[in-house]
């Protein structure tokens, strides 16, 4: 009878074990997504700003 309770208290610990890596995962791949995000939203910051000299540069060009 009590080699059945350890049994099942080491199942039950598995799976608690289990989960909580689950969770540092799923952790761990949201802050992959976050960095991308960012990382994306710099690069496209850098590209807007590029678009933006290259208006000016060019309209200098034609006023001048």
């Amino acid at each position: 009878m009590m080699v059945i309770a350890r049994m099942k208290m080491l199942v039950l610990f598995g799976r608690l074990i289990k989960s909580l890596l689950n969770v540092v995962k799923t952790a761990l791949q949201c802050e992959s997504i976050f960095e991308n995000w960012t990382l994306l939203r710099r690069l496209n910051h850098d590209y807007r700003y590029s678009f933006t000299l290259l208006i000016q540069s060019t309209i200098r060009l034609i006023t001048i």
